[in-house]
């Protein structure tokens, strides 16, 4: 996979320095962002549970930024920098004090940066390409509890594929979205990794205007 990225990314650079017909503009959409719920329970050294701690749920993401798109007959490459931002939930429950299974939000703000490569026919457009998520800010109150350990990387990628139409000066794209890290992958207990496995994906839609 990490090989697919790179060579897309050498296919994109390229194309910008041949004669294309090539569109800048800007772009706004929505991402419907999923992930399953899971629960991780954290032992002390005697095997016991002291807490339990449950993701339960991840928000919308919402996207806006700038975009360029370059075509060579059948084929066409696009690029995109996007401002990022979505939220995740978590319960904390202990079993060795009173609490209320606190909710507890974390805040991402990320840019992405997005290559796609594919065909286009009858101003459809069919592509695939990575996509490189950097952490602006991440606001993560689960740090505040001494038994956690945060342990979050600036720097995520994936993949994306797109389904898009133009019409006129618009560009209209639907997108799968597969984030290769997990939900709660920079949740550690010392140095124990809390384990949650759930891989992050979306579908959205956003909504762009070339020039």
């Amino acid at each position: 996979m990490r090989k697919l990225q790179i060579t897309l990314c050498f296919l994109f650079v390229g194309a910008l320095s041949m004669s294309a017909q090539m569109k800048f503009g800007v772009k706004a959409g929505i991402n419907n962002m999923m992930a399953s719920s899971q629960t991780s329970e954290v032992l002390n050294k005697y095997n016991v549970i002291t807490h339990q701690l449950e993701f339960v749920d991840i928000s919308n993401a919402y996207n806006v930024g700038v975009f360029t798109k370059s075509t060579m007959g059948y084929i066409f490459f696009q690029s995109e920098l996007l401002f990022n931002t979505y939220e995740t939930e978590y319960k904390v429950r202990s079993f060795i004090d009173d609490n209320d299974n606190p909710s507890v939000i974390e805040t991402n703000k990320n840019v992405n940066l997005q290559f796609i490569a594919g065909v286009t026919r009858k101003n459809f457009r069919l592509g695939v390409g990575p996509i490189f998520s950097y952490s602006l800010d991440f606001d993560s109150p689960l740090a505040s509890y001494e038994f956690i350990t945060d342990k979050s990387r600036a720097l995520k990628n994936g993949f994306q594929g797109i389904i898009g139409y133009d019409f006129g000066m618009f560009h209209l794209d639907v997108n799968y979205t597969r984030l290769f890290n997990t939900v709660g992958d920079h949740i550690f207990y010392g140095s124990e990794d809390s384990e949650f496995d759930s891989k992050i994906s979306s579908i959205g839609l956003s909504l762009g205007v070339g020039f």
